[in-house]
């Protein structure tokens, strides 16, 4: 549970499966770019702050956090 969410609450307000929430929950799932996108909408934070909750980030989610920075960069015209 995230935020005061349940696994279906958060299934609920992403669109996601259930299924996929549970197995993200429970490590036996990585999330995609717009998984995470999905859930740190709904959970009202930064897709920045979600990846580094409690100050870990998986090898595996590198890549993706960096494309969300470029990402954001862009958005603000501080990149091309």
């Amino acid at each position: 549970m995230l935020a005061g969410f349940t696994t279906y609450d958060l299934a609920e307000a992403t669109g996601l499966n259930f299924t996929y929430i549970s197995k993200l929950e429970n490590g036996k799932a990585n999330p995609t770019e717009s998984a995470i996108r999905a859930i740190a909408k709904a959970l009202k934070v930064n897709e920045i702050t979600l990846l580094y909750q409690n100050g870990i980030m998986p090898k595996e989610h590198q890549e993706v956090f960096v494309k969300l920075v470029q990402d954001e960069l862009k958005e603000k015209g501080l990149i091309k």
